[in-house]
């Protein structure tokens, strides 16, 4: 609107259909290649009773980002708070694709990839796991204990391994 204020000629369909205006309501709930997104994911009909929520698209995307995960259920899809989210935001990048002459995706290569950002934004968020401190433990009389270690970075195709020998009163040998 601010740019046609100002006189700019503005496109006002879908970028991607040709169909609809080009407001956030259609790009992200009833654009063709949207619809197809959520019916891929299973979500499909939770998107559609939100949208008779409202007719404004921010009471729609704040109605479904405060469902709750229990309230969803879709199976196959364990964090579905999660991928409405991504799923939000990978169609607004492929619109943002799209409008600058880019390559698209279709709509089962964006429900693959919303998956993995969404498994793995789950995976990233979850609390580490705790560290195993183990102490060293005596060995029988004349017998000696051995402790090994090793890493690997796969970034740089480098490895390196420990080891320390310890007779039965704890000196090193």
């Amino acid at each position: 609107m601010i740019l046609t204020a100002k006189l700019m000629k503005v496109k006002t369909g879908c970028p991607a259909c040709n169909r609809g205006p080009e407001s956030i309501m259609h790009l992200l709930f009833q654009c063709k290649k949207a619809v197809e997104v959520w019916q891929l994911l299973g979500l499909y009909d939770i998107i559609k009773k939100a949208c008779c929520v409202s007719r404004f698209d921010e009471v729609v995307i704040e109605h479904i980002l405060c469902l709750r995960d229990s309230d969803i259920h879709v199976l196959g899809l364990p964090n579905p708070g999660e991928t409405i989210a991504t799923s939000a935001w990978y169609l607004w990048f492929e619109r943002r694709k799209l409008t600058h002459g880019e390559k698209t995706q279709t709509a089962a290569q964006i429900q693959l990839a919303v998956r993995g950002l969404a498994a793995n934004f789950v995976i990233a968020c979850k609390p580490k796991a705790k560290r195993r401190v183990m102490a060293w433990s005596k060995p029988q009389s004349g017998y000696m204990n051995i402790n090994v270690d090793a890493g690997f970075d796969h970034d740089n195709l480098n490895g390196r391994v420990g080891a320390i020998l310890r007779d039965d009163n704890g000196k090193f040998i």
